[in-house]
């Protein structure tokens, strides 16, 4: 984890195939009870506008519905 904030934790990884390194940012649910938070949408849109060395380019976006914590790391079940 390199970050935490009122709305996700960002976490450093590297890609298994391009050997790049990326950032993954965890959105926290807890607190939604009508879907998606607003302003995690508004954060993509900007993303996907945004093209510049200093800005993270957004690759990817996923939606995972979980019974876990951490969609993201490793967890063992049973």
């Amino acid at each position: 984890m390199v970050g935490e904030g009122t709305y996700g934790k960002v976490y450093k990884a590297s890609n298994n195939l391009t050997k790049e390194l990326v950032a993954l940012k965890r959105i926290r649910m807890e607190n939604e009870k009508d879907g998606f938070p607003i302003t995690a949408v508004r954060e993509m849109k900007l993303l996907q506008a945004l093209k510049h060395e200093n800005i993270v380019s957004l690759l990817e976006m996923m939606v995972e519905k979980s019974e876990y914590n951490s969609p993201l790391l490793p967890r063992s079940i049973g």
